[in-house]
């Protein structure tokens, strides 16, 4: 292994970080996840500490020279930690919308993204870019996993006020929140310190429970992928995708892991957007983010290396590092 050159791809987000280390013939070799990079939302040393945390997971104490990273949706702390950590490597940050295309082998289509916050984002073949949502749980975040946290508060208050609204969330969120009364969902969220990526955990509740045939948990999985599916039809127009044919990709915890999630959207966009071709979720966006990390070494994305870069991928279904998983503390899907 002392013999190969080694990459990196680390892509931050609101909840968690992922950092992927690749050798040069794609093979994906260690996968390690830290805390949230947005900065915006979470304390700076919570932020700083994010990319450390996840790179020393990947290397889980092998001393590998990496020659070049690539970071995507990182803070100014985040891109700092980088590069204080690349020992000489070539650090280049690049939008999510490169890391995703690269990951799933396509230069345009639309890319649906929810996780913690939301957004999308279309680029066409003429290379024209539209990017539309991201703008906080207040004034956006559109069909997030926040938003989807906040539509099962208010579903447990509802179903406290009348049997109507009954709902098997109501004891689910009670529990994950340590609220011992449907009344004290009001404290938590307004004055109990709740945080973003603590809302934002319930959306795994929510899609379990709809799952498991709940109509309210269903229902919220639905009216909240419609609404960031408003905003991925006007990006749709706006980049002039209507009358051809482009992929629409996963993107985010949501949009990746909740099968009914991704089935309304899809049914919502193709309604009015028919030459749209959903796709599967593809490998991870920091997977992408060392393919982008090999091209700057020059290596050419062969059959061979995208093919054993997404074979290899699928072996760290857990990576290692971040101390919680589908907790409502940890914020992770």
């Amino acid at each position: 292994m002392s013999d190969l050159r080694y990459v990196m791809g680390i892509d931050g987000g609101g909840s968690k970080t992922d950092a992927v280390l690749m050798d040069e013939t794609g093979a994906v070799v260690g996968w390690g996840r830290g805390g949230p990079t947005h900065a915006g939302f979470e304390p700076d040393e919570a932020v700083r500490a994010a990319v450390p945390s996840a790179v020393a997971a990947a290397l889980n104490g092998r001393l590998i020279r990496v020659s070049a990273i690539v970071t995507s949706f990182c803070g100014p702390q985040a891109i700092a930690a980088a590069h204080e950590l690349s020992a000489g490597a070539d650090v280049h940050p690049v939008g999510e919308t490169d890391v995703v295309f690269a990951a799933n082998q396509v230069d345009a289509g639309l890319i649906v993204l929810a996780s913690t916050g939301s957004g999308v984002r279309a680029r066409n073949r003429q290379g024209e870019s539209v990017h539309m949502g991201g703008f906080g749980p207040v004034i956006g975040d559109e069909g997030s996993a926040y938003a989807i946290g906040v539509r099962a508060i208010r579903a447990c208050i509802y179903a406290h006020w009348s049997s109507e609204w009954d709902t098997s969330l109501r004891e689910r969120v009670l529990e994950a929140t340590h609220c011992a009364r449907v009344y004290d969902l009001i404290g938590y969220f307004h004055y109990g310190g709740s945080t973003r990526r603590e809302v934002a955990a319930l959306a795994p509740l929510v899609d379990q429970e709809s799952a498991a045939g709940d109509p309210v948990a269903g229902r919220i999985l639905a009216e909240s992928a419609r609404e960031l599916g408003v905003l991925a039809l006007c990006a749709l127009r706006r980049a002039n995708m209507l009358d051809a044919s482009y992929p629409m990709l996963p993107s985010g915890s949501v949009a990746r892991n909740s099968a009914a999630y991704w089935k309304a959207m899809t049914e919502f966009v193709c309604a009015s957007a028919p030459l749209i071709e959903p796709q599967a979720p593809g490998p991870a966006p920091a997977v992408g983010g060392a393919l982008l990390a090999l091209r700057r070494l020059g290596v050419e994305w062969t059959g061979d290396v995208v093919t054993r870069a997404r074979t290899t991928a699928l072996e760290w279904s857990q990576p290692s590092g971040h101390s919680g998983t589908h907790t409502p503390q940890a914020g992770v899907w």
